[in-house]
């Protein structure tokens, strides 16, 4: 008796495992969305002295099936880094990016439900800057952050829960090597012409990820 629940309760396991590996291959074809959130770092200063703190940031990504190891899609994301100078009462307000990026996805099918890939995106950056209280006083006081070239490289991973539902986790580096119009005055720091709006990020993003 005892041998058999052993042998039961294998041919179960097995079972489950063929099931989940469907389900991870059962994705040509289909059409998928995926909801994630997680923080931003900055790789490099933004421009001379002037930095970026870790920041939030949110990803939307809606994506076609091509083939059972191939995803195509595009990426939407948001990030929000303050900026500040090496100074007290130096904050000057947030830099926000939202880079829209077409993405090619390629997944490895070799272990069952858990779906390693890696993606490379291409497309744009749409920068701008919210300026804090402190500098909002300054009426003469501007940054003009320009729009630039997106291209983000990376990896992450499904799990499979359900046929359709997976639990996702992608880490990724954004290109964003913009330039902005600085007139800037604050805590005895200035910075009055064209310099680097350097918003190079690495990024780590959870959620879900819904395939139909």
């Amino acid at each position: 008796m005892k041998r058999m629940r052993c042998w039961s309760g294998g041919v179960a396991l097995l079972l489950a495992a063929l099931a989940t590996d469907a389900w991870a291959r059962d994705v040509d074809g289909k059409l998928g969305i995926g909801l994630r959130g997680g923080g931003a770092h900055l790789t490099q200063i933004v421009t001379g002295d002037l930095e970026g703190e870790f920041g939030p940031a949110a990803n939307l990504n809606v994506f076609y099936g091509a083939s059972p190891t191939l995803l195509l899609g595009v990426d939407i994301e948001w990030q929000a880094h303050t900026l500040n100078f090496d100074c007290e009462h130096c904050d000057l307000g947030n830099a926000v990016s939202v880079s829209i990026r077409p993405t090619a996805q390629f997944r490895n099918l070799d272990l069952g439900a858990f779906v390693p890939y890696l993606f490379v995106g291409l497309g744009i950056n749409v920068n701008r800057f919210n300026a804090d209280e402190g500098l909002a006083s300054c009426p003469d006081c501007t940054i003009k952050a320009k729009n630039t070239v997106a291209l983000k490289l990376g990896g992450g991973a499904d799990y499979f829960v359900t046929p359709g539902l997976a639990l996702n986790g992608e880490w990724g580096w954004n290109v964003n090597a913009s330039k902005a119009d600085y007139n800037v005055a604050i805590g005895g720091r200035s910075i009055r012409q064209t310099e680097g709006f350097h918003l190079n990020a690495f990024s780590l993003l959870i959620g879900l990820r819904y395939f139909y």
